[in-house]
């Protein structure tokens, strides 16, 4: 169990850097998004920062692989910390190609026992998202 937290753990760090390499150099700061997931809940960035809550992003899209097998880890940091209910925020951010409803169907079938983070479709401003990013 310990090997594969780590090996998660290893990929979203790998994958962070890489974010951060395309468009935000160490020490900087992120540009400030506003996002609509799919159960109509409006997230924005600043606020969460604000309040010293500390936000990941998954960026994902639906028919991908890794992706798909990453959300068993997403499953127990949920069941470990909890999901938005204290200082980590994790908001799903889709590639800008899915549907709400491809959202959702993906988090269904992938996404574990568990109330999953919030997503965001193309119909929530994902892809201005992905844009800033880099992704």
């Amino acid at each position: 169990m310990m090997r594969h937290l780590l090996l998660a753990t290893a990929c979203l760090t790998a994958a962070t850097v890489l974010g951060q390499a395309n468009n935000y150099p160490n020490g900087s700061t992120v540009s400030d998004f506003t996002v609509t997931d799919t159960e109509g809940n409006v997230h924005n960035l600043y606020t969460y920062t604000s309040q010293g809550k500390y936000v990941m992003l998954d960026f994902f899209f639906d028919t991908c692989p890794p992706c798909q097998a990453t959300q068993p880890y997403y499953n127990e940091l949920h069941e470990t910390y909890g999901c938005n209910t204290a200082d980590i925020i994790v908001l799903s951010i889709n590639n800008g190609t899915d549907t709400n409803a491809e959202v959702d169907a993906f988090e269904a079938q992938y996404g574990g026992n568990f109330a999953h983070a919030p997503a965001v479709g193309i119909e929530g401003g994902c892809a201005a998202v992905d844009d800033d990013f880099g992704v």
